[in-house]
């Protein structure tokens, strides 16, 4: 009997660590991959070994950060209808147990960047542990500013692929990723608003109420719109289309699918079905993968 309640809350204990680190959120840094995949460079067995140390980088850079910022928000996080179950908040793990994994967490992934792939890497890192440590701390309770900086730390993983890989992103590419990004950061605002329970209630550790609701529906309506007219644009004036595509006219077709995408998940934030985060949603919901399904065959028949 000793050893199953052993064995139970060992279990138990693993499952929260688990919790707590979040993998299932390190399918973001495929942005690393991504510089490369549009620049139409060739691909080597060199780059390619650079590019997973650089994931299992960011990875364990965004596990610290997702840490920190439980613990800093455990408090509002208790008072939520999901979050209340976070491992910090349920008192699962105490907090400096998770501090102490955070900062060795952080000390890996500097280690592995700059030694396994650059100094320049490493400080690109480094600069992204120190945004997410800022946001956690302070930046995320101010209307405006915390999308803005979450977009940026989506871009800065594009960024630090484009280091990883020597093929630094292009214009357009940072053109899309900004709206792209604020679009989805705008997204998540809605989706945690409309699942607040009473209008006169602020959205907990952040500066979000009902009242700011039609803001966010603009805004992300207008983010989604400049995301299209980027791959409009890209499509019509760029010269890399001809350059780059056997059949571009199949680009067209993705332009429609992002459009479709990101109308569902502005349809489903009104709902407040996501869940709180659009991307880890989308990674689900099978009309979203139906939707990058084809949007994928459509630009592997343009190339």
């Amino acid at each position: 009997m000793s050893d199953t309640a052993d064995s139970e809350g060992m279990a138990s204990s693993l499952s929260a660590w688990f919790s707590l680190i979040r993998p299932a959120h390190w399918i973001k840094n495929l942005l690393l991959v991504v510089p490369v995949i549009f620049s139409h460079a060739s691909i080597s067995a060199g780059m390619c070994m650079k590019l997973v140390v650089g994931m299992v980088a960011m990875s364990l850079a965004a596990s610290a950060g997702y840490i920190v910022n439980d613990i800093k928000d455990a408090t509002f996080d208790r008072l939520h209808v999901r979050k209340r179950h976070r491992p910090i908040a349920a008192r699962l793990i105490r907090p400096k147990q998770a501090l102490s994994a955070a900062i060795g967490m952080a000390a890996a992934s500097l280690t592995l960047a700059a030694a396994g792939v650059s100094a320049t890497v490493g400080i690109e890192v480094a600069a992204y542990l120190v945004a997410t440590a800022a946001y956690s701390a302070y930046f995320k309770r101010f209307v405006g500013t915390d999308v803005a900086i979450l977009t940026g730390l989506y871009v800065w993983r594009l960024l630090i692929g484009g280091e990883i890989t020597a093929t630094p992103p292009s214009p357009w590419l940072i053109c899309l990723s900004v709206n792209l990004f604020m679009a989805l950061a705008l997204i998540k605002r809605i989706d945690e608003v409309s699942s607040i329970s009473t209008p006169a209630t602020m959205l907990l550790g952040r500066g979000y109420t009902h009242v700011h609701r039609s803001s966010l529906l603009a805004g992300t309506g207008f983010f989604a719109f400049a995301t299209v007219i980027t791959i409009l644009g890209y499509l019509a004036w760029s010269n890399a289309v001809v350059l780059y595509y056997r059949d571009p006219v199949w680009l067209w077709g993705t332009a429609v699918v992002v459009c479709l995408w990101l109308v569902h998940l502005w349809r489903r934030a009104i709902d407040g079905t996501i869940g709180g985060d659009p991307v880890m949603f989308a990674a689900a919901d099978p009309v979203s993968l139906a939707l990058v399904g084809l949007g994928t065959a459509a630009y592997i028949q343009a190339v």
